[in-house]
């Protein structure tokens, strides 16, 4: 497949708005694409099915050092910056001028961790930093919530036993993004972790829930 890439207008950090709405937390699972290995500090890319209408990828500068370009078949890593470990991605709504979603797209980001990530489940510190619709330079900030997944669940059905990761407003309801149709909208997003809470057995999926 060839690589298609997008250009970034400056609107597509500034126009859009974060909109919050009650989502479940273990239902439907969305893409999976990045997961971690404290041991290799490498991002596999695997079962990449991006709800409908919805492209997982990165936004990276030109050769001109100026226009930037989204990118979905782009594979992200985790980089240590200052002893933490960090993944930026982007979530679209196309991938060209002639091929975007006419209808808006709402979409929500979780992490599925292995049991052996960390002792005391309870105390994860792992943050979703968005870009301010008013300032790009400046981020919103969330704290993961951390739920066990129970057996006979949808998530333990797939992923078996492990922590679903979810993200929520100050209400306590679960983060959801609007990508307005009709023209290509785009969030740049950054997931920040401690590296001292991973072990060798570690095991982080990044999901995009449409």
């Amino acid at each position: 497949m060839n690589r298609r890439k997008l250009h970034i207008s400056q609107w597509c950090l500034l126009g859009l708005a974060a909109v919050l709405t009650v989502g479940g937390l273990l239902t439907a699972v969305g893409s999976t694409w990045a997961r971690y290995r404290a041991e290799t500090k490498e991002t596999l890319l695997f079962s990449a099915r991006e709800p409908k209408g919805i492209y997982l990828g990165q936004v990276r500068l030109a050769e001109d050092d100026k226009t930037r370009l989204f990118d979905d078949q782009a594979q992200g890593t985790w980089e240590s910056v200052n002893g933490k470990a960090q993944l930026d991605f982007a979530v679209a709504n196309g991938t060209l001028p002639s091929d975007v979603a006419e209808e808006d797209q709402q979409f929500r980001i979780r992490l599925v961790g292995s049991p052996g990530i960390w002792e005391g489940a309870q105390t994860a510190e792992i943050q979703l930093m968005v870009p301010k619709k008013t300032d790009a330079s400046q981020y919103d900030t969330y704290e993961a919530a951390v739920t066990k997944i129970e057996p006979q669940s949808p998530m333990y059905d797939q992923f078996g036993d492990g922590w679903v990761f979810t993200f929520h407003d100050k209400l306590g309801d679960e983060l959801t993004w609007n990508l307005v149709g009709g023209r290509f909208s785009c969030y740049e997003m950054r997931l920040v972790l401690e590296n001292e809470m991973l072990t060798e057995a570690s095991l982080l999926q990044l999901q995009v829930i449409g």
